[in-house]
């Protein structure tokens, strides 16, 4: 008998415990060759970059290609352009420098960045690389909510 009142006890105990629920977040991520601007019809054009990731709407986004104030893409900090054309916001990692500027790959976010950090990679067989490493907030209203995401 005392051993159905303890489990009975227990049981009254635990079931008016509020656990945490688990949240769960959509999250939409793309990846992008920009290639610095250019269609594969070789036109320069960095507006339609953009017009294809609005029109994706992703949470985030990693961009490969990416100049920064280089000659052969008319001198534009192409993140800069794209962060502001989708309203997203931009980071930069250069791999090196190139026409007067720099070359490298980027990231877009429509979520609130906590933390970034560029990394050095080592070289690859054509050029030099690096990676970015950021903490993204997933939602307002859960600042423990962290996604960390590298490119």
């Amino acid at each position: 008998m005392k051993r159905i009142v303890y489990i009975l006890s227990c049981f009254i105990v635990f079931s008016s415990c509020k656990f945490k629920q688990e949240q769960s977040i959509d999250l939409k991520i793309m990846s992008y060759n920009i290639r610095h601007g250019k269609g594969l019809d070789t036109i320069l054009d960095l507006s339609r970059a953009a017009a294809l990731i609005k029109s994706q709407a992703p949470d985030l986004c990693g961009l490969q290609e990416v100049d920064q104030y280089c000659l052969r893409s008319e001198s534009v900090n192409q993140t800069e352009y794209l962060a502001k054309e989708t309203n997203m916001e931009g980071t930069f990692g250069k791999f090196m420098d190139y026409q007067n500027g720099e070359y490298g790959l980027a990231t877009l976010s429509a979520k609130p960045l906590i933390s970034t950090k560029v990394l050095q990679l080592p070289d690859g067989k054509h050029e030099p690389r690096s990676s970015i490493i950021q903490e993204v907030a997933l939602s307002k209203d859960c600042n423990h909510c962290i996604c960390k995401r590298s490119f």
